[in-house]
């Protein structure tokens, strides 16, 4: 049973981001003609609430950054945009100071899990890290009303101070245009 839910889990995250070679730092909405890599709205759905571990070992909520605004990132160590990105959300971790927060959900797998911690210690990383190992926050990620479902990584979720899903960002994005659209919920 153990190996049947590996190989289903490999499986599942091989297909489902595939994808994650692609990188969008021109901060095109709409790369190559495709649909529309960026979904928009003041008024959307309220993040989906979830609790995962920290890889320091602590439970982590999305409820404990209530009256913040939050960018999710959804990544992996084997992700080449990922890992470009990461200095970007430390800086803006660190610059925008106490209104803000990112939280890093890792989709590592079982063959590379073991990479997360020392990839967090070696570039930095100054918000919470935590991995989804059962795809809980990937699946309510995935149907939020009016956003397309997360398939392929990076992918972010900026959060209002309200709660509310403002946006999704696919793929890798200039570092200032993620600071104007943070700082525009501020």
């Amino acid at each position: 049973m153990h190996r049947f839910f590996t190989v289903a889990l490999i499986a599942f995250t091989t297909a489902a981001f595939a994808s994650c070679g692609e990188s969008d730092k021109t901060g095109d909405d709409a790369p190559n003609g495709d649909e529309p890599r960026v979904a928009a709205s003041q008024d959307g759905p309220k993040a989906p609430a979830f609790t995962l571990e920290s890889i320091e070992g602590e439970d982590v909520s999305l409820s404990d950054f209530e009256g913040k605004v939050v960018l999710i990132d959804f990544w992996a160590t084997w992700c080449p945009p990922c890992r470009e990105g990461v200095p970007d959300l430390v800086e803006l971790n660190e610059e925008l100071g106490e209104d803000f927060t990112v939280i890093g959900v890792s989709l590592d797998g079982p063959e590379t899990v073991a990479d997360v911690v020392p990839f967090a210690k070696n570039h930095n990383i100054n918000y919470p890290v935590m991995i989804d190992y059962n795809r809980t926050a990937v699946e309510a990620y995935s149907s939020i009303p009016g956003f397309q479902p997360l398939e392929a990584i990076p992918t972010a979720y900026l959060i209002n101070k309200d709660g509310v899903v403002v946006e999704q960002l696919v793929g890798l994005h200039p570092k200032a245009m993620l600071q104007e659209k943070i700082e525009a919920l501020m």
